[in-house]
C-alpha cells in the first residue's frame, strides 16, 4: 500500500498560488470578506464530551474465566466421514438458506 507524505505550504507558496489563480479579487480584504459568508456546521455539539484524563496507575478488573478451555468436539471420535466435517459448518439452517437464495436468484434471473 502506498503512503503519502503531507506537504506544508509556506507563506510564499500560498501567495504564489493566490497570485497565479487568476482570481478577480484584488486584495486580501476582499478575500477575507468572501470567506465571511461561508458557514461551516461542525456538528461538534452532538458529540459527547471527552473523558477527563486521569493520572496514576490503572488497575483493570479482570473477570474470572469459568468456561471449559479448548476446542469442544461435537462429533464422536469414531467413524468420522467427510460428511461429518461438512455438517460441522453447514447445518440444516444454513443449507435451507442456500437453497432458498439460489431458488430466489433463479426466479429473478430467468
Amino acid at each position: 500500500m502506498a503512503t503519502s507524505k503531507k506537504r506544508h505550504l509556506t507563506d510564499e507558496d500560498i501567495e504564489e498560488t493566490m497570485s497565479n489563480s487568476g482570481s478577480n479579487l484584488s486584495s486580501e480584504d476582499e478575500l477575507l470578506t468572501a470567506f465571511d459568508y461561508v458557514t461551516i456546521d461542525s456538528g461538534d455539539e452532538d458529540l459527547p464530551r471527552e473523558r477527563p484524563w486521569h493520572c496514576g496507575k490503572f488497575n483493570p478488573t479482570i473477570p474470572q474465566f469459568v468456561g471449559e478451555p479448548g476446542i469442544q468436539n461435537t462429533i464422536s471420535l469414531v467413524a468420522r466421514t467427510p460428511l461429518d466435517y461438512f455438517q460441522l459448518f453447514f447445518d440444516e439452517t444454513i443449507m435451507k438458506r442456500i437453497v432458498d437464495e439460489t431458488n430466489r436468484y433463479y426466479l429473478q434471473n430467468p
